[in-house]
């Protein structure tokens, strides 16, 4: 509920803050209008159309009463606004990690992103790929099995394992066909 005060037309609203009375336009919005452009009164009221020239008056005058409060109000206005300002740039610096984040995850190949496989292929001067491939290490297998998805790797691994224990199935004779041909599997 709006406090009344001794200035006509103006009240102190729910907030704490001095206001025109029927409106929720703040006496410091229209003090800071007339610092910030210049304006008087009758320039005020044309802004303002649905203000009366009295109402601009008393504001004006509240404000000149009480101008060290407001214009503490104001700097607390205007510290917030720099603190806004602070918040933005985090969060614009932010979004645009996340955007090259997106960048990155749209590029991605299976794998190996195009700037990853970029410098296996093509190692940069002086690097420890080129010396690998100096040596002559064959780097386009490591591309070809980064280029998977991790379920193609482990489904490749799995085939991998199974060939491996059906060749040592096949390598090991079993306790039974090491009877039957007659050898104890060990050294003559």
């Amino acid at each position: 509920m709006a406090r009344a005060t001794a200035y006509e037309h103006i009240v102190i609203g729910e907030a704490g803050v001095p206001v025109i009375d029927g409106t929720s336009v703040a006496v410091v919005e229209l003090v800071l209008e007339t610092v910030a452009y210049d304006r008087g009164p009758d320039e005020l009221q044309f802004q303002h159309p649905h203000l009366t020239l009295g109402q601009i008056h008393s504001a004006l005058a509240y404000y000149r009463d009480h101008k060290e409060e407001l214009d503490h109000d104001v700097a607390r206005r205007l510290e917030r606004v720099e603190q806004g300002r602070g918040d933005c740039e985090i969060i614009s610096r932010r979004h645009a990690a996340l955007n090259r984040e997106a960048e990155d995850a749209l590029a991605f190949q299976g794998g190996v992103t195009r700037r990853a496989e970029e410098k296996l292929l093509h190692p940069p001067p002086g690097s420890r790929i080129e010396a690998a491939r100096a040596y002559g290490v064959d780097l386009t297998l490591l591309v070809e099995r980064l280029r998977l998805t991790p379920e193609e790797r482990v489904r490749d691994l799995q085939q991998a394992l199974r060939g491996l224990e059906s060749m040592r199935g096949r390598a090991r004779p079993t306790s039974e066909t090491r009877l039957r041909s007659g050898s104890s599997g060990k050294g003559a």
